[in-house]
């Protein structure tokens, strides 16, 4: 009967971590430079959850325009 319960409690302690584990295996890959707001001449240069790339057009101090992907929040 012990070598039952052992294992059982062994499934229940290792049970969770197993999940999470394949939770974070499925979650994309977060670049540590890559933060809301930023701008790239092309889309996809990075990924954030929860985060759209956009074509933006910024205007400048002295009136120019220029448009770039920007990365924004989802709505």
């Amino acid at each position: 009967m012990k070598p039952f319960l052992l294992t059982l409690a062994a499934v229940a302690l290792v049970g969770p971590l197993a999940l999470a584990a394949e939770v974070a295996a499925r979650a994309p890959d977060v670049d540590p430079n890559c933060i809301p707001g930023m701008t790239a001449a092309v889309p996809g240069l990075c990924s954030l959850p929860s985060h759209h790339w956009q074509l933006t057009t910024h205007y400048l101090i002295h009136g120019e325009a220029e448009t770039n992907w920007m990365l924004l929040p989802d709505r």
